[in-house]
Order: structure tokens, then sequence, then C-alpha cells
């Protein structure tokens, strides 16, 4: 009998045992469990700081620089730098577009891998909205490109004023290039950003006239021709691509003139957030012998358009001035024997009947030029 309870107690403390070890694993999972959430949180806590506080120091990147005398958010900007975080940060035009403009800060948080993307538009004024995107890691040199398993957080501060001195929208000048000859490579950007390439063509010649130029095989427009018939004759044309004529060509193309056989220099530039109506107003000099300066008159111009001018002579030197507020683009590449140059630039304020003049550096024998208007989109 006595054997019988001993037996029935052993079997009754083996199962005793194993019940008291499942309470207590059960125990020490459900600890293990609620501490390994806490790091999880502590570890999300510090990711969301890390991003919310990038984010901020956009914010205030951006105020501080529009606020107090910065050039960088004018239109058109006087400065495409700013300084953030002791470090020179480049501010770019969004889109070719202004007055929208972005830049990146990089090397944010305790340890230096948090960045931030910021924008800051000016299109409604005359408020200014800054939006900061903060992530808690992505930095790089002067670059923010997080991973996909970063924190983002983004913060968006709007306030009145700012030290724009514009709103209205103007094309703006993106590159410019050129060749001694009847095509190069040229980069034309972006599709669909209102975009305008200007074409200037000259020669040594006695109305040689092109009889077409294109960008990446598709036919722009003709603008105007000067030619100069003094002596051997000096020969400039001007034709233009917007967006109807390149539609979705981007990025590296041929531009390219066809037309007589003489050398020709031919020059194009790049646009964005141009007016896609074609020029408002056009005017050629084609008389001009034995001067420095080749003058066109009579040019209306629209608040915020944008100016083109070309300059060719039969002789040498360069082209030294030109009328406000034309920025020289090329001088050269230059056509067989003679000087092509250009210019463009932005006029605030409309133009009624302005002349535009280049000045070269020496009396030429013979000179041409052209000069058209565009508007703001």
């Amino acid at each position: 009998m006595k054997k019988n309870n001993l037996q029935k107690n052993k079997g009754f403390v083996i199962l005793f045992a194993v019940t008291l070890a499942a309470i207590l694993l059960s125990i020490a999972l459900g600890v293990g469990n609620i501490a390994l959430k806490e790091i999880k949180f502590g570890t999300s806590a510090k990711d969301t700081n890390d991003a919310f506080f990038a984010a901020d120091a956009g914010v205030e990147c951006a105020r501080i620089n529009d606020k107090f005398g910065g050039v960088a958010f004018k239109d058109p900007p006087a400065s495409s730098v700013i300084q953030c975080n002791n470090t020179s940060i480049n501010v770019n035009v969004t889109n070719g577009i202004l007055p929208v403009w972005d830049f990146v800060i990089s090397g944010l948080g305790n340890n230096g891998k948090g960045c931030a993307k910021v924008s800051v538009d000016k299109r409604i004024s005359p408020n200014t909205t800054v939006i900061s995107k903060g992530y808690n890691n992505g930095s790089g040199v002067g670059t923010c490109n997080p991973s996909s398993n970063s924190t983002e957080r983004e913060l968006s501060s709007t306030y009145g004023g700012g030290v724009i001195t514009a709103v209205t929208l103007a094309p703006i000048f993106v590159r410019s290039s050129g060749v001694s000859g009847t095509s190069f490579s040229f980069d034309i950007g972006t599709a669909g950003t209102n975009r305008l390439i200007v074409i200037m063509a000259s020669n040594e010649s006695n109305g040689t006239n092109l009889t077409n130029a294109t960008v990446d095989g598709k036919n722009c427009n003709f603008v105007v021709t000067a030619n100069n018939i003094n002596g051997t004759g000096n020969h400039s044309e001007m034709w233009y691509c917007d967006e109807d004529n390149l539609g979705s060509s981007s990025g590296v193309v041929t531009v390219a003139i066809s037309g007589g056989s003489l050398t020709w220099g031919v020059h194009a530039h790049l646009y964005t957030g141009a007016g896609q109506a074609g020029p408002t107003d056009f005017g050629i000099d084609n008389t001009s012998t034995l001067t420095s300066t080749t003058t066109v008159n009579g040019i209306d111009v629209l608040a915020n358009g944008l100016v083109v001018m070309s300059a060719a002579n039969g002789s040498s030197g360069t082209y030294d001035t030109w009328t406000s507020p034309l920025t020289e683009r090329t001088d050269g590449p230059n056509p067989s024997s003679a000087v092509l140059a250009t210019a463009s630039d932005i006029e605030i304020t409309s133009q009624t009947n302005k002349t535009y003049i280049a000045t070269a550096s020496l009396s030429a024998n013979r000179s041409t030029g052209i000069v058209a208007s565009w508007p703001a989109p």
C-alpha cells in the first residue's frame, strides 16, 4: 500500500515541476518580449527624433537665409549658395522654374547620419512656404538619399514677406554651347519644363540662307534673317524650338542646321520656364559697316520677358559690352573668317522701342545683329 502511494506522489512531483517550469518560462518569455518592445520603441523614438530635428533644421535654415538679408531666394537669385550647419549649401531652382527652390542639408543628428530635403516656394505672394522632409539616415557629402527603412518626418512653415523682389515667373537661362560647323551635341534638359531652345547661326557670305534647323531631328521655327551685303557679306539667322517642337526629347541630343556649303558658327541657348507662343517681337541690324557697334532698334519686351541677341562681324576680335541687362552667353565658336557672339537676359519691367547694342573690341568691316523677345509663361 505504501509503495503505491509513493509511486503516486512521484507522478505528482513530476507534474508539479513541469507546470512550474512552464509558468516560469512563460514569465521569462513575457518579460523578454516586453524588453524587446521597449528596445524597439526606444530605437524608433530616437529615429523619430533625429528625423524630426532634421526637418526642423531644414525649415530654420531656409527661414534664416531668406529673412535676414539672404540673396539666394530672390527672383532672379543673386546667389546660389547659402550657409547652414557651418557648411556652404547649393540652392537649385526647382525644375528650372522660379520662384521655387530646393536644397539638402546633410550631417544632422547625433551620429551625423541625418539629413533633410527642403523646398522654398514663393509663388503665392506675399507668402513663403517652406516644406522640409527630415530623415534619420541617408546623409552623404552634400546629399540626402534615405534608405527604404528610413524614418521620415515632414514640417511645413508659411510666413509673409521675405526679401524676394518679384514673384512673377520668368524664363531661366540654363546653358549654352556651339560649334564651328553644322551640328553638335547639346543637353536640352527635361521634357515638360516649358523649354525654349534658341539657335543662332552666322557665316561670312551674302545671302546663303539656311533651309532648316533641328533639335534631335525635330524641325525648329524660323524667326528672322539679317544679311549685310557689303563686301563679301555677313549673314545671320535665328531659329527656335519649344515644347511643341521638342515633345518627349530630353537629355543630350544633336542640334543641327542645314543649307549652304559654307562653314557656319552655330550657338544654342536652353531656357526653362519660357512662354510657348513664340517671340513677341524681333528686329535686325544688316547695315553696320566700319564700326565697333551692332545696333538693333525698336524692340518691345513684356515685363519679365526674355531678350536674346546675336552679333556677328566679318573681322575678328571679341564682343565686350552689351546693352543692360544682357549677359554674354557665348563668344565663339566662330564661323570661318568671322566672329559670332550671343547674349540674353530678363527685362524685369516692360520695354517699348528699346535699342540693344553689342560693342566689339575693334571696328568691323561689316556686321549683322538679331534681337528677339519671348514672354514669361
